[in-house]
């Protein structure tokens, strides 16, 4: 892609937690930084997702993947977790552990009292904590958080977030040929 990684904020849902939490980790492993990692819904493992759904029958018929509990243990990017307490798919004590595993020393947990795996209040559940965690934490710059602000304040009103000015990017230059 040729961005630098310390301007992307990655982000994973769900199953999609695995990866994106092995990507940041990798990355942190070899001392590059990224701006940030954001985990919604996230689980310690499969097998221990499928334990808690199946019981220990999982144990024969699912082999172990996206280990996130050792994962996140080399996450040094700033880190967001959202998990709704109402979760009956992934209980959100795996977000609790996640967060207490992981040793970076900018982290957030958000756990919304009445959001399930997939019913979230978008705006106090998912934007507010997001764009907090943007300016708390991350090195974005001033235009993308009020990019982002501006985005909130849009849907919110019922808008289109489509007429927005985007911001312009900025890209490094490539590498001499």
């Amino acid at each position: 892609l040729r961005f630098p990684s310390e301007r992307i904020i990655f982000f994973g849902r769900s199953i999609g937690t695995g990866p994106t939490t092995r990507l940041v980790s990798r990355l942190n492993r070899k001392k590059v930084q990224c701006a940030g990692l954001i985990l919604q819904s996230p689980y310690t493992s499969i097998l221990n997702v499928s334990r808690h759904l199946a019981g220990i029958a999982a144990d024969v018929v699912v082999a172990e993947r996206w280990k996130n509990i050792e994962e996140i243990t080399h996450v040094q990017s700033p880190l967001l977790i959202i998990h709704g307490k109402q979760d009956r798919l992934i209980p959100y004590s795996m977000a609790t552990d996640l967060y207490n595993a992981c040793s970076s020393k900018r982290k957030h947990l958000v756990l919304p009292e009445n959001s399930d795996h997939n019913t979230f209040n978008l705006y106090n559940d998912i934007l507010r904590p997001v764009a907090s965690f943007i300016r708390t934490f991350c090195t974005a710059s001033a235009r993308e958080v009020a990019f982002v602000k501006a985005l909130a304040r849009a849907r919110e009103q019922g808008g289109e977030a489509d007429n927005l000015q985007r911001f312009p990017v900025s890209r490094p230059s490539p590498p001499p040929s």
